[in-house]
């Protein structure tokens, strides 16, 4: 994520809770050395759902942590999603009959091509799938 982005994120932060009593330039340096890792997506969504889900009586800025753990909690059930898909997949032979997560991911044309291939062909497809999902960041 750009210094941009994270600016964005602030902004979107201090809309929220009002406040930027700090520095503005050290609290943009301070939370993107924080975010720099994750995207702006990633850091928008869990903003979003921090905000939505944010019932404290008094209103103040999330720790960073709190952000972070909502990101690594949507990555690790975007994982699995993403591994189910593929489990829908194998064990599916009409492209009609698969999950919108699956169709998500696999457009009909790759689905057909993939049914073509022997399984154990399938099988490692899908572990290739998997690993590099896993390595997604």
């Amino acid at each position: 994520m750009s210094k941009k982005d994270t600016l964005k994120i602030l902004a979107m932060l201090s809309a929220f809770y009002g406040q930027g009593k700090s520095d503005p330039e050290q609290m943009l340096n301070a939370w993107h050395l924080i975010l720099k890792d994750y995207s702006y997506q990633e850091c928008e969504k869990a903003v979003i759902q921090f905000a939505k889900s944010d019932c404290r009586d008094y209103a103040t800025f999330p720790a960073p942590g709190v952000l972070i753990n909502q990101i690594e909690e949507t990555r690790k059930n975007e994982h699995s999603m993403k591994c189910a898909a593929w489990i829908n997949i194998l064990n599916t032979d009409e492209y009609d009959q698969l999950t919108e997560e699956a169709k998500d991911w696999f457009p009909k044309e790759r689905f057909e091509e993939l049914k073509k291939l022997p399984y154990e062909i399938q099988l490692a497809q899908r572990d290739n799938f998997i690993k590099l999902i896993g390595e997604e960041k």
